[in-house]
């Protein structure tokens, strides 16, 4: 057994073949290739770009599917500013469920 006195942290990456977990919230609106989301902490601007992936209620999709209303997952890659460029959106019609709640 291993004990710590530190509490554990969870990678940054999303693990093997996986983009960072970045931002979710609520699609608050969208404005050319950038996502606004409201998340529980304020909101969010989500960069695309023309090799970002979409997928929503779990079929591919594209940035034009993405409207203000849906609940979305972004990965991707936070910059040192805090801008953040996503390389896959998750797209949901559905708010998630938070387990525990």
């Amino acid at each position: 057994m291993i004990a710590s006195t530190t509490q554990p942290t969870r990678p940054q990456d999303g693990g093997p073949g996986r983009g960072a977990r970045g931002p979710g919230g609520q699609v608050a609106s969208v404005s050319g290739t950038t996502i606004n989301v409201t998340t529980p902490n304020g909101s969010q601007a989500i960069a695309t770009s023309s090799t970002t992936t979409f997928e929503l209620d779990g079929a591919a999709s594209s940035l034009s599917a993405m409207k203000a209303g849906l609940y979305i997952r972004a990965e991707g890659t936070k910059a040192a500013d805090g801008s953040f460029t996503a390389t896959k959106v998750i797209a949901s019609t559905t708010q998630p469920v938070r387990p525990g709640r």
